[in-house]
Protein backbone atom coordinates (compact mmCIF):
# COMPACT_ATOMS: atom_id res chain seq x y z
CA UNK A 1 0.00 0.00 0.00
CA UNK A 2 2.79 2.56 1.08
CA UNK A 3 5.00 1.41 -2.39
CA UNK A 4 1.77 2.30 -4.16
CA UNK A 5 1.28 5.76 -3.08
CA UNK A 6 5.20 6.58 -3.15
CA UNK A 7 5.41 5.41 -6.69
CA UNK A 8 1.90 7.23 -7.71
CA UNK A 9 3.65 10.31 -5.80
CA UNK A 10 6.47 10.04 -7.68
CA UNK A 11 4.70 10.16 -10.87
CA UNK A 12 2.63 12.92 -10.38
CA UNK A 13 5.49 15.01 -8.86
CA UNK A 14 8.16 13.91 -11.32
CA UNK A 15 9.32 17.29 -12.00
CA UNK A 16 9.47 18.25 -8.15
CA UNK A 17 11.67 14.75 -7.76
CA UNK A 18 13.62 16.03 -10.41
CA UNK A 19 14.91 18.95 -9.12
CA UNK A 20 15.44 17.96 -5.56
CA UNK A 21 17.30 14.48 -7.15
CA UNK A 22 19.69 17.01 -9.42
CA UNK A 23 20.51 19.15 -6.41
CA UNK A 24 21.23 16.12 -4.13
CA UNK A 25 23.41 14.62 -7.29
CA UNK A 26 25.36 18.18 -8.18
CA UNK A 27 25.86 18.66 -4.02
CA UNK A 28 27.42 15.17 -3.79
CA UNK A 29 29.53 15.29 -6.74
CA UNK A 30 31.10 18.88 -6.06
CA UNK A 31 31.69 17.77 -2.63
CA UNK A 32 33.73 14.78 -3.89
CA UNK A 33 35.31 16.35 -6.58
CA UNK A 34 36.66 19.03 -4.57
CA UNK A 35 38.29 16.68 -1.90
CA UNK A 36 39.39 14.20 -4.80
CA UNK A 37 41.39 16.69 -5.85
CA UNK A 38 43.00 18.46 -2.87
CA UNK A 39 43.88 14.42 -1.87
CA UNK A 40 45.36 14.38 -5.24
CA UNK A 41 46.76 17.25 -5.66
CA UNK A 42 48.81 17.04 -2.63
CA UNK A 43 50.20 13.31 -3.18
CA UNK A 44 51.91 15.01 -6.27
CA UNK A 45 53.33 18.08 -4.93
CA UNK A 46 56.51 17.21 -2.55
CA UNK A 47 57.63 20.47 -1.63
CA UNK A 48 56.04 21.79 1.80
CA UNK A 49 55.06 25.24 1.57
CA UNK A 50 53.56 24.81 -2.08
CA UNK A 51 51.77 21.78 0.12
CA UNK A 52 50.97 23.98 2.71
CA UNK A 53 49.93 26.99 -0.04
CA UNK A 54 47.88 24.49 -1.94
CA UNK A 55 46.04 23.24 1.27
CA UNK A 56 44.87 26.08 2.88
CA UNK A 57 43.62 27.62 -0.82
CA UNK A 58 41.96 23.88 -1.13
CA UNK A 59 40.56 24.04 2.23
CA UNK A 60 38.99 27.85 1.19
CA UNK A 61 37.85 25.87 -1.51
CA UNK A 62 35.77 23.16 0.34
CA UNK A 63 34.58 25.64 2.34
CA UNK A 64 33.03 28.21 -0.30
CA UNK A 65 31.55 25.00 -2.15
CA UNK A 66 30.09 23.31 1.27
CA UNK A 67 28.20 27.01 1.60
CA UNK A 68 26.96 26.73 -2.07
CA UNK A 69 26.12 22.64 -1.43
CA UNK A 70 24.24 23.80 2.07
CA UNK A 71 22.09 26.35 -0.10
CA UNK A 72 21.29 24.48 -3.21
CA UNK A 73 20.30 21.48 -0.65
CA UNK A 74 18.22 24.19 1.01
CA UNK A 75 16.39 25.60 -1.60
CA UNK A 76 15.46 22.26 -3.32
CA UNK A 77 14.02 20.67 0.44
CA UNK A 78 12.33 23.89 0.91
CA UNK A 79 10.94 23.92 -2.37
CA UNK A 80 9.88 19.99 -2.20
CA UNK A 81 8.13 20.29 0.77
CA UNK A 82 6.35 23.61 -0.49
CA UNK A 83 5.23 21.14 -3.33
CA UNK A 84 4.47 18.17 -1.44
CA UNK A 85 3.07 19.64 1.37
CA UNK A 86 -0.53 20.19 0.30
CA UNK A 87 -0.43 16.20 -1.06
CA UNK A 88 0.29 15.00 2.49
CA UNK A 89 -2.27 17.42 4.33
CA UNK A 90 -4.39 15.82 1.66
CA UNK A 91 -3.46 12.06 3.02
CA UNK A 92 -4.44 13.31 6.69
CA UNK A 93 -7.89 14.68 5.51
CA UNK A 94 -8.33 11.30 4.04
CA UNK A 95 -7.58 9.51 7.28
CA UNK A 96 -4.29 8.59 6.90
CA UNK A 97 -2.64 9.06 10.43
CA UNK A 98 -0.12 11.48 11.25
CA UNK A 99 2.75 8.57 11.91
CA UNK A 100 2.09 7.37 8.47
CA UNK A 101 2.62 10.42 6.28
CA UNK A 102 5.48 11.12 8.19
CA UNK A 103 7.13 7.81 7.74
CA UNK A 104 5.94 8.32 4.23
CA UNK A 105 7.66 11.38 4.11
CA UNK A 106 10.76 10.39 5.24
CA UNK A 107 11.11 7.23 3.32
CA UNK A 108 10.49 9.57 0.32
CA UNK A 109 13.16 11.49 1.39
CA UNK A 110 15.23 8.85 2.66
CA UNK A 111 14.98 7.14 -0.86
CA UNK A 112 15.72 10.20 -2.95
CA UNK A 113 18.92 11.11 -0.85
CA UNK A 114 20.84 7.55 -0.69
CA UNK A 115 19.58 7.18 -4.36
CA UNK A 116 21.22 10.68 -5.76
CA UNK A 117 24.03 10.70 -3.24
CA UNK A 118 25.31 7.70 -4.89
CA UNK A 119 24.70 8.81 -8.14
CA UNK A 120 26.71 11.79 -7.04
CA UNK A 121 29.27 9.66 -6.19
CA UNK A 122 29.35 7.02 -9.18
CA UNK A 123 29.51 10.73 -11.18
CA UNK A 124 32.12 12.48 -8.79
CA UNK A 125 34.39 9.36 -9.53
CA UNK A 126 34.14 9.93 -13.62
CA UNK A 127 34.22 13.95 -13.60
CA UNK A 128 37.76 13.39 -10.76
CA UNK A 129 39.20 10.78 -13.71
CA UNK A 130 38.24 13.41 -16.28
CA UNK A 131 40.25 16.29 -14.57
CA UNK A 132 43.11 14.26 -14.12
CA UNK A 133 43.10 13.10 -17.36
CA UNK A 134 42.72 17.28 -18.26
CA UNK A 135 45.84 17.58 -16.21
CA UNK A 136 47.90 15.02 -17.39
CA UNK A 137 47.78 16.49 -20.87
CA UNK A 138 48.37 19.98 -19.85
CA UNK A 139 50.91 19.28 -17.76
CA UNK A 140 52.03 15.43 -18.04
CA UNK A 141 55.59 16.05 -16.09
CA UNK A 142 53.67 17.12 -12.71
CA UNK A 143 50.48 14.47 -13.05
CA UNK A 144 52.32 11.51 -14.31
CA UNK A 145 50.03 8.93 -13.59
CA UNK A 146 46.27 8.98 -12.92
CA UNK A 147 45.80 8.41 -9.09
CA UNK A 148 42.71 6.82 -8.15
CA UNK A 149 40.20 7.70 -5.36
CA UNK A 150 41.20 6.53 -1.92
CA UNK A 151 38.03 4.87 0.31
CA UNK A 152 39.13 8.25 2.56
CA UNK A 153 37.62 10.69 0.22
CA UNK A 154 34.51 8.36 0.08
CA UNK A 155 34.19 8.15 3.55
CA UNK A 156 34.68 11.79 3.79
CA UNK A 157 32.37 12.84 1.10
CA UNK A 158 29.41 11.17 2.79
CA UNK A 159 30.24 12.19 6.08
CA UNK A 160 30.49 15.81 4.82
CA UNK A 161 26.83 15.35 2.56
CA UNK A 162 25.34 13.76 5.62
CA UNK A 163 26.06 15.81 7.84
CA UNK A 164 24.05 18.39 5.61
Amino acid sequence: MLTKIIYKNFRSNLKNYILFFLSNIVASMELFVFRGLKEIVLQIVKDTETAFLFRIDFTMALGMISVITIMLMAYAMIYYLKSRIRDYGLFIMMGMHKRMVFSLMLIEYALGWVFSSILGLILGTGILYGIQFLLHKIAPLYFVRIVTANLNIYVYSIKLYMSF
